[in-house]
């Protein structure tokens, strides 16, 4: 494996490097999920979830009568996502390629750091699965990576 890898072969994937990112990123990411409106009693998907960082605050949006749902590739992700049972979370492997749920069975997918893995056409088809599984009028929301904000300078001698 990668420094910071997944058994998915992904860098930057390990539920502990994971974590880390989430943490230090906590505030923004709660202001995206708000932005994306997610409402309770929603059925939602976590596309690519990770080590499940976001469960809780998708948890704390469609509230207890809400279902949630995580996939990802890597089975050391679903198994650190599973643990905290609290949570009423249907775990799952798989791929964001080829999501292993039927049409429009979800009000709502979310999508974090996992199209920056996928050139721009396997992107778009990775965002058309997530449409596929969600109901019209449902909810779409996927925030990637921005390269734009690490500032790079130049080291002056």
């Amino acid at each position: 494996m990668t420094a910071h890898g997944s058994s998915g072969g992904h860098v930057l994937s390990a539920p502990g490097w994971l974590d880390v990112h989430f943490t230090a990123a906590a505030k923004e990411y709660e202001a995206l999920l708000d932005a994306a409106a997610f409402a309770r009693g929603w059925s939602v998907l976590d596309a690519g979830c990770g080590s499940g960082p976001f469960l809780p605050l998708l948890r704390k949006r469609v509230g207890d009568d809400g279902q949630l749902h995580a996939m990802d590739l890597a089975a050391e992700n679903i198994e650190a996502c599973s643990r905290d049972a609290g949570l009423n979370v249907r775990a799952s492997l798989g791929s964001v390629t080829h999501l292993p749920y039927r049409d429009g069975c979800f009000d709502g997918a979310w999508s974090a750091n996992v199209l920056q893995y996928f050139d721009d056409e396997e992107a778009l088809s990775v965002v058309a699965e997530m449409r596929r599984v969600v109901r019209p009028g449902g909810i779409v929301a996927v925030k990637d990576v921005d390269m734009t904000a690490w500032p790079y300078r130049r080291r002056r001698r």
